[in-house]
């Protein structure tokens, strides 16, 4: 009966280090734009591909990236709907457009049939020039319909007026899906400019994860990016917050029973060291949900919220650090008085042994089941090649996180979260 305990527990033992063993990225032939985890739990393969171009790139015309990855949604390949080929095979097809970047990201069952299926279909895509005028105009219609809904949204609509005026002047500044105005000028040739501009081997980058290796991955890459032209450098403008005075706010009314709240401060790059010593302590401060300190002081001890968060926001270029609430009316004023003591308070140092070690255990917590499905690898693995993190990021991340003390939390703290440069957006009626 001994040695059966001895055993059991040896293989618990192994059980454990391979389930929180962290994932192998391969550069597959060594090229750092084209990453692999293999995966081999399911035969299905999670592909992603990084577009290096979002609605920072839309130029004089907001909503142009937006609208020219929905028009992928119209393409046609021999009389039938791309969408609608994926989907006789059990393949997702999604897109989707950010501020910096965008993604196309396809999960198929592997199988060779499959795999030349899909890379073929992909290939077209990136090849592909051709947009409708009727196409085009449906897409139009549709987008201004979803402009519409976002300004109807008290929540949408507060994000939309805080990064106007915390933005102003940048790249960053305007909606990603634009407005009606400059949705209706755009022209089936600015949509094929544009794919000129993207859909080339510079601008794209592929991510893999599944049950395939890297001399498979290699052949994926090479289908895909077939014939797709090299494409120019991007020449990079950097933009700078032009916000930079003194607290500001602003009130947009509306009839409504709640009035939502949205502060944007400045606040880190995501590739600047002092990142994971702010992650922990906004975990402590609004990111750990009921356990949050702005949570227990509004919400638990007050009652003047119905929700009341706060989180990290990096882009390219620059950080923020958002606060996001929702609150009656009546009890606006206190509620972001409240908020603003917070803020002041961490600044000081507010932060006990206990808090942030807690705080450290519920974030690696919260990353060990980042990574758990082949679609959270994904997503992680098209942050990591976006920006050129090591290959060692996981190991890294967990170091850095458990390297946190209350002191390097109350530098950064007091060095980045600058409350007399934010933006107060109140979206209501009081």
């Amino acid at each position: 009966m001994k040695l059966y305990y001895i055993f059991f527990f040896l293989i618990l033992c192994v059980y454990q280090n391979e389930l929180f063993s962290y994932p192998k990225i391969t550069p597959i032939k060594s090229n750092p734009n084209y990453l692999l985890i293999t995966e081999d739990s399911l035969p299905i393969i999670d592909l992603g591909i990084n577009i290096d171009a979002g609605s920072t790139d839309d130029g004089e015309t907001p909503g142009l990236t937006n609208l020219t990855l929905e028009s992928l949604s119209k393409i046609k390949y021999e009389n039938e709907k791309i969408v609608d080929l994926f989907e006789n095979i059990g393949a997702e097809f999604i897109y989707n457009v950010g501020k910096d970047f965008s993604t196309i990201n396809i999960r198929f069952i592997n199988n060779d049939k499959n795999i030349d299926y899909v890379t073929n279909l992909i290939n077209f895509i990136l090849l592909n020039r051709e947009v409708s005028k009727e196409d085009l105009e449906f897409l139009k219609e549709k987008i201004k319909n979803r402009i519409n809904s976002q300004f109807l949204n008290p929540g949408s609509l507060a994000r939309i007026k805080a990064n106007e005026k915390f933005f102003i002047g940048t790249k960053y500044q305007h909606p990603i899906i634009g407005y009606k105005e400059s949705i209706s000028l755009i022209a089936s040739s600015d949509i094929i400019d544009h794919l000129n501009k993207i859909f080339t081997r510079k601008s794209l980058a592929i991510n893999l994860v599944g049950n395939i290796n890297e001399n498979e991955g290699a052949r994926i890459v090479y289908k895909i990016l077939n014939n797709v032209s090299k494409g120019k450098d991007k020449i990079e403008k950097k933009s700078k917050i032009k916000f930079n005075g003194k607290m500001y706010s602003q009130k947009v009314l509306m009839a409504s029973k709640q009035t939502h709240i949205y502060i944007i401060i400045p606040a880190i790059r995501r590739l600047e060291k002092d990142y994971y010593s702010l992650l922990v302590g906004n975990y402590i401060f609004g990111g750990s949900g009921f356990g949050s300190k702005i949570f227990n002081e509004i919400r638990q001890k007050r009652g003047l919220a119905y929700s009341v968060y706060s989180y990290l926001r990096p882009y390219q270029e620059f950080g923020v650090f958002i606060i996001n609430m929702q609150t009656k009316n009546e009890n606006a004023k206190e509620a972001i008085g409240i908020l603003k003591n917070e803020i002041r308070k961490i600044k000081k140092g507010f932060f006990t042994e206990d808090e942030v070690k807690n705080a450290k255990e519920g974030i690696l917590g919260d990353f060990y089941i980042r990574y758990d499905t082949n679609r959270k690898m994904l997503g992680l693995l098209t942050q990591i090649n976006f920006l050129n993190f090591d290959l060692n990021y996981f190991e890294k991340y967990e170091n850095e996180i458990k390297g946190v003390t209350e002191k390097s939390i109350y530098d950064a703290v007091k060095k980045y979260i600058r409350l007399e440069k934010s933006i107060v957006t109140t979206v209501g009626n009081f």
